[in-house]
């Protein structure tokens, strides 16, 4: 003489029968129509929204009816599209208000950093919360601006980088070291470990604002051990084309570049590669043709 309310119902333990009650009752007031019943499970789901799949095996639903009914929820802001999954929008507002927590509580406590790992961001907030849910909550919060996504690094839009009077005597002694080593910089340990001992700080610190140099384009990476101040760069580009222009195949071998560069093989190899990744060179063989 039972009726079935929820068909692939989750099991309750004994500590959610009072939230499992309340869940009963709403499924009951629905009355059995298809968009408030949908609201109820959105609701339920929390953070982990519900999928098309999901409503059609609780309700049997047909598919133009469960549209049309998600398209009417929507319209009226009582639940959230997040790619194939559909979440409250308590819930997706509340989410917004967390990361939001998150991103401060973390610039907070790294001040240097550019801004936290997606994954770390995603672990902070729920690390159950499933992709498309995360994705749309960053899309939202970059369409308001308040957050800044950069491929794999968020922040908030307002956060900036932030030195000490140490940690600022680093970040010059780090642009002295490659704006003088012009063509041949000393391996990142060395450098990091030179500049650290001027601030005084670890060299894990003084590694943090080093990436403050390489985000702001004044250094940049050609191998993990090798970096080049960006004006460096800059010359060796214009003396290759320079080069490239008096010559009639715009060709140059590996003795050439050293010679035009002014530097051992210990750098021109590293140097040749980069600028083949770059497109300023591509290889022909044993050579290279400038671009």
């Amino acid at each position: 003489g039972g009726v079935v309310m929820v068909p692939l119902a989750a099991k309750h333990r004994r500590r959610d029968l009072a939230q499992a009650a309340g869940f009963a009752s709403a499924i009951k007031g629905a009355n059995g129509d298809l968009a408030s019943l949908i609201s109820v499970f959105a609701g339920a789901s929390g953070t982990l929204g519900i999928t098309a799949n999901y409503i059609q095996e609780q309700t049997g639903c047909l598919p133009a009816k469960l549209s049309e009914a998600c398209a009417g929820l929507i319209q009226k802001g009582e639940i959230i599209r997040a790619g194939e999954r559909y979440i409250a929008s308590r819930e997706f507002e509340g989410l917004k208000q967390r990361f939001i927590e998150a991103l401060s509580a973390y610039h907070l406590r790294e001040p240097l950093a550019e801004g936290i790992p997606r994954g770390m961001l995603r672990d902070a907030v729920s690390r159950f919360l499933p992709n498309e849910i995360f994705a749309s909550v960053i899309a939202a919060l970059e369409s308001k601006g308040a957050v800044i996504s950069d491929r794999e690094i968020i922040r908030l839009s307002a956060h900036r980088a932030q030195v000490s009077p140490a940690e600022k005597s680093v970040l010059e002694k780090l642009k002295m070291i490659y704006t003088s080593a012009g063509f041949e910089p000393p391996k990142l340990d060395e450098a990091v470990s030179l500049a650290a001992a001027v601030g005084k700080l670890p060299a894990g610190d003084a590694l943090k604002i080093f990436r403050l140099l390489v985000k702001s384009s004044e250094v940049v990476k050609v191998t993990d051990d090798f970096y080049f101040s960006a004006a460096a760069i800059a010359k060796l580009v214009a003396r290759l084309r320079e080069y490239a222009d008096q010559s009639p195949d715009r060709v140059i071998d590996v003795p050439r570049f050293k010679e035009i560069a002014g530097v051992s093989r210990k750098y021109a190899i590293p140097l040749l590669e980069y600028l083949d990744r770059e497109r300023v060179t591509v290889r022909a063989g044993e050579k290279r043709r400038i671009l």
